[in-house]
């Protein structure tokens, strides 16, 4: 490094440190009304990490990877971290980004610790006081692991919480893997909409309760006995909004991302969702594949086509965008890899679910809705449009859930008029089907009925706003949504 661009990023960092307070405010607090953003439920974890280390003296956890999805709140939860550290020397702790580091002062994270330490006068090796550094968008620096690796092993005395939008990079970082600790942040579970929105909180331990009554039960008649012991917190629990149709409808189309809580202006709302929609495709993207001019100018056009759509045909997909199957399926990969959507394989073995269509879901449902807003409704029928949005809703759920590891496979019935979601766990296959107005049980039947793997130990599962009812005959159950939003 010359000794001009040292001195241009010791002058940087030295600004930092002296606005730091000033800039994290901006998002500590809510600028319409000068009200403190809510804290997301991880911040509590955040938070006992820094206690740990810098009053309990424990070593154990001392950096933290952040990541998830644009617009999770991960840069509010890194300022309100910040916030919290006791009496420390303002230079002792360092809120950067490395968005602006990489891309307008050409540096690496790496140049940013070499400068540090000449700013601390000390090597970090050799210090005696912790450090703590809070590092935003590291993914934006390609060696960004490599050089908190280094970090890691030279000395125990600096704490790092890093965050990064780009989801799959940052987990399968093998030179972390075994040094740090990785929280991965999704869009908010309805209980934690309702606890920043209303300071409404949940009832303690319901949503294990709930899940599993329904997912350690060997039959349809085995959950209905076993969901009927929640049924009294449940509704405890909901007696506590008034008007909760309109309570759930809202989340679902709006709410399940922090920054959406802390307004009832739709439009500006649907503003924002497209300004996180054009930076993951024009900033994200790029990064995440080798991708030209023309094929980043042909993803929102994809997007409003996987918005509308049930399956994923990538034939006719390749025909509308003008494009070739194996740029789309790279496409497909890198979306999947910034954490908008997800893939979900179809019911069958490895050889014919390569074949079959996959299903691809919004990992929040307001990224679809944005869509939905476009054209008033991509889908003229109101009730499958909403559909859509619940279906994300619930299948955000299962992929979330740390039961989630316990499944051997979530899949789909990719068969016309087949169930949403099947669900393999031990030796017992859960076949769910999703609606938000007054679902039947026809298509969770027929999925049942279909496939001879499901025919004799598969258990029903419809999810709607219809009340709780046993069909023992068909081993199916109907379960309420204002059951499955607790989980």
């Amino acid at each position: 490094m010359d000794t001009e661009k040292r001195q241009n990023l010791r002058e940087y960092i030295s600004r930092q440190i002296i606005t730091a307070d000033e800039r994290t405010q901006r998002y500590i607090y809510n600028p319409s009304n000068n009200s403190k953003n809510p804290n997301r439920n991880c911040f509590v974890s955040l938070r006992q990490y820094i206690n740990d280390y810098q009053v309990q003296g424990r070593h154990d956890v001392r950096m933290v990877i952040l990541h998830g999805l644009r617009g999770s709140g991960k840069t509010t939860l890194l300022a309100q971290t910040y916030n919290i550290l006791g009496r420390i020397d303002q230079e002792n702790k360092l809120f950067i980004s490395l968005d602006e580091v990489s891309r307008v002062l050409n540096a690496s994270l790496s140049d940013i610790l070499d400068v540090y330490e000449d700013f601390l006068e000390n090597s970090f090796a050799q210090l005696r006081q912790p450090v703590f550094l809070f590092l935003d968008e590291v993914h934006f620096d390609k060696n960004w692991a490599t050089a908190l690796k280094i970090l890691y092993d030279k000395t125990d005395k600096v704490f790092v919480i890093a965050t990064g939008s780009n989801a799959l990079s940052l987990q399968n970082t093998p030179d972390l893997a075994r040094r740090s600790h990785s929280i991965e942040l999704y869009p908010m579970k309805f209980p934690e909409y309702m606890t920043i929105k209303h300071n409404l909180f949940p009832i303690k331990g319901l949503s294990e309760r709930i899940k599993n009554s329904i997912f350690d039960s060997n039959s349809a008649t085995e959950i209905y006995n076993n969901i009927q012991q929640v049924t009294h917190s449940v509704q405890g629990y909901w007696s506590n909004i008034k008007y909760w149709e309109k309570e759930v409808d809202n989340y679902i189309k709006y709410g399940n991302l922090p920054f959406a809580t802390q307004s009832e202006n739709k439009i500006l709302i649907t503003e924002q969702v497209s300004q996180i929609l054009h930076r993951i495709i024009t900033v994200d993207m790029p990064q995440n594949g080798n991708f030209s001019l023309d094929i980043i100018d042909k993803m929102p056009s994809l997007l409003y086509i996987l918005a509308s759509s049930d399956q994923c045909n990538l034939s006719k997909i390749c025909t509308t965008i003008e494009t070739t199957r194996p740029t789309l399926t790279s496409v497909l990969g890198a979306l999947e890899k910034t954490g908008l959507i997800w893939r979900l394989y179809p019911y069958a073995s490895h050889y014919r679910q390569v074949r079959q269509p996959s299903k691809y879901l919004f990992t929040s449902p307001i990224f679809r809705m944005v869509y939905f807003t476009l054209t008033e409704s991509i889908i003229q029928d109101n009730s499958k449009q909403a559909g859509k949005l619940f279906e994300d809703t619930i299948g955000l759920i299962l992929k979330k859930e740390k039961f989630f590891s316990e499944y051997r496979s979530l899949t789909y019935d990719s068969a016309t008029g087949g169930a949403d979601f099947i669900v393999q766990k031990d030796d017992k296959t859960f076949v769910i089907e999703v609606g938000y107005g007054q679902k039947r049980i026809d298509q969770v039947l027929k999925t049942m009925r279909s496939h001879k793997t499901l025919q004799e130990k598969s258990i029903g599962v419809v999810v709607s706003k219809k009340p709780l009812k046993l069909h023992q005959e068909f081993n199916i159950i109907e379960i309420p949504i204002t059951y499955f939003l607790l989980i």
